[in-house]
């Protein structure tokens, strides 16, 4: 096999890892809350196209939005294109990112993050407070770090590993699953959608 593709001409597997790449970027991620709630609490999916976070309640009329990513390219901000294939492929360190959110609907959280796309999904509450609860201690954890930016997010370096293949849209299908919901994230890319059962 290895030598199949060595033979094809360097274009054409250029070409071919393109279509791949866009295969799994144009992927739509599902996600089907959990049923039969006996508390429910709704939480938000912020989908920024290429990325993705997660609003959660974290106290009294307001949220708390949670996001995670590479450490230069997304706390740092430093978007040029060695930084996007750094972050892509060989990342030395992740980001934990928070903003805190005076609201607790839809509108409040497109206002505050500047989403295009929020997903309101409810899932159990107590669910919801202990996710909260460890992204508030993970993020503690690691307080020496944190710096801020004028819009109000804040990030600290976070112990995960951060790739092309684990990023934040995985990150958020993992919190996703932490509370319940049934997740299918075949892709690489944010898209997500809410779905009644699995398809």
């Amino acid at each position: 096999m290895v030598l199949a593709l060595t033979r094809i001409p360097r274009l054409w597997r250029l070409l071919l890892l393109s279509a791949l790449l866009a295969l799994l970027v144009a992927c739509q991620q599902r996600v089907v809350p959990p049923s039969d709630l006996s508390d429910p609490a709704i939480v938000y999916i912020t989908d920024y196209g290429r990325h993705a976070g997660l609003a959660l309640p974290s106290g009294e009329d307001r949220l708390t939005e949670w996001f995670w990513g590479d450490w230069h390219y997304y706390a740092l901000r430093d978007r040029s294109f060695g930084s996007g294939l750094r972050a892509l492929f060989a990342s030395p360190r992740s980001a934990l990112g928070r903003l805190d959110i005076p609201g607790t609907d839809a509108a409040a959280v497109r206002s505050a993050t500047g989403a295009p796309e929020v997903l309101a999904a409810a899932v159990e509450r107590s669910a919801a407070a202990d996710l909260h609860d460890e992204l508030s201690r993970r993020f503690a954890l690691r307080r020496d770090t944190e710096i801020g930016h004028a819009n109000g997010e804040r990030f600290v370096e976070d112990d995960e590993h951060y790739s092309l293949f684990r990023n934040s849209n995985h990150q958020v299908c993992d919190w996703l699953r932490s509370m319940g919901a049934r997740v299918h994230c075949p892709g690489i890319g944010a898209d997500f959608v809410l779905v009644d059962s699995e398809q």
